[in-house]
């Protein structure tokens, strides 16, 4: 099912509401982010969730809190703090360093980092290895989409960086 929407999608943005719309069912999360590479930078092209509102949109620099590192490393974090972070907002109160993350990179064909896909959860250590391999799977799918989905990946990254770093608010989804 999951293959069959990504697939479907016409934009990126489609393709990570796709996923979102689908992971609830495998995977509990407070709030999920989509994560793409920019330069030095992942910068969130997508959060959802009922606690979306505990992130802001700026940029990440690669290695710098969890996804981030993720990026950077090019491996998974399995039940990671939420609050490290860059673009968390602690006074939101929404995540304690008891709160749990589940984080893998988007790698293309080749191997390269594209990005990262993260979960947040208030609970602590609420994710399994199972949730992670399933979370592995879905990186795979939404790598496809960023390769072979029909559109200018580089404009759409420069549009979410200036907007982030312009201080704009990108669009924030909350699910119901």
């Amino acid at each position: 099912k999951l293959k069959q929407a990504v697939a479907a999608s016409r934009s990126l943005r489609g393709a990570s509401m796709a996923i979102a719309e689908i992971l609830p069912s495998v995977i509990p999360f407070d709030c999920f982010a989509v994560y793409l590479r920019s330069e030095a930078s992942i910068v969130a092209m997508h959060i959802e969730g009922p606690c979306a509102e505990g992130f802001s949109t700026q940029p990440i620099p690669m290695g710098e809190g969890l996804s981030g590192w993720v990026a950077k490393n090019a491996r998974g974090i399995l039940n990671g703090n939420p609050t490290v972070e860059p673009n968390i907002l602690i006074e939101a109160g929404l995540f304690t360093s008891s709160s749990s993350a589940l984080s893998t990179p988007v790698l293309s064909s080749s191997g390269d980092v594209l990005g990262a896909i993260t979960l947040y959860s208030s609970e602590q250590s609420a994710y399994s290895k199972e949730h992670l391999r399933v979370l592995e799977e879905i990186a795979r799918e939404f790598a496809w989409a960023v390769e072979n989905v029909p559109n200018d990946t580089d404009s759409v990254l420069e549009g979410i960086y200036s907007d982030a770093v312009d201080g704009s608010i990108l669009e924030v989804e909350h699910a119901s």
